[in-house]
């Protein structure tokens, strides 16, 4: 039954590790013209990816949504793309381990032993941090709690409302705290 968990574990890693792939792409400015020739339309039941000189003829009398990167005549800001790119996957890789873990306990009926671990409410914090609007913001259970270290980085009731940056929880961490939730997982009945 854990196998499945470490499965789904290995593939969210692997989602996240493509999604850095990609970020070096859009980072790129030999790749960013073709990022920007490139067109993207979701249709009801598919997604089209069209290069340059493709035949668009697959698209033709079909709704759709055309996701292009830019408006036309504003180039696209690479930049602030790549950045907020970023910021999406380290929030999703830390969403979804968490979550993944956290329901596989719920299930299992192991989240006492995972609500013991020493990472744990270093996770969740993180995870409400980002996943609701990128601040820390503590609950009233939570203040007792604090602070919360984990391999030396500390969360403190001071950054209440602050934005969460990479000083205190970044992609490294993301990383660790990976290695920890699946190290965690093969504990696990």
């Amino acid at each position: 039954m854990a196998d499945q968990l470490l499965g789904v574990l290995q593939t969210l890693r692997a989602n996240f590790s493509t999604g850095l792939f990609c970020w070096g792409i859009i980072k790129d400015p030999n790749t960013q013209e073709i990022i920007t020739k490139n067109e993207v339309f979701i249709l009801e039941d598919q997604i089209v990816a069209i290069r340059p000189g493709d035949n668009r003829k697959i698209i033709e009398n079909k709704h759709l949504y055309d996701v292009t990167i830019s408006s036309p005549g504003i180039p696209p800001d690479f930049e602030h793309i790549s950045c907020d790119f970023s910021k999406m996957l380290l929030r999703n890789f830390t969403l979804d381990c968490f979550e993944a873990v956290r329901d596989y306990c719920r299930k299992s009926g192991q989240l006492a032993l995972m609500r013991s671990q020493p990472w744990y409410h270093f996770a969740r914090l993180a995870r409400n941090a980002l996943t609701h609007d990128q601040c820390w913001n503590f609950k009233s259970y939570d203040l007792p709690l604090l602070p919360v270290t984990w391999k030396g980085k500390t969360i403190v009731a001071s950054l209440q409302g602050q934005e969460i940056r990479g000083t205190i929880y970044s992609w490294y961490d993301a990383c660790v705290l990976y290695g920890a939730m699946f190290e965690f997982g093969k504990t696990l009945k």
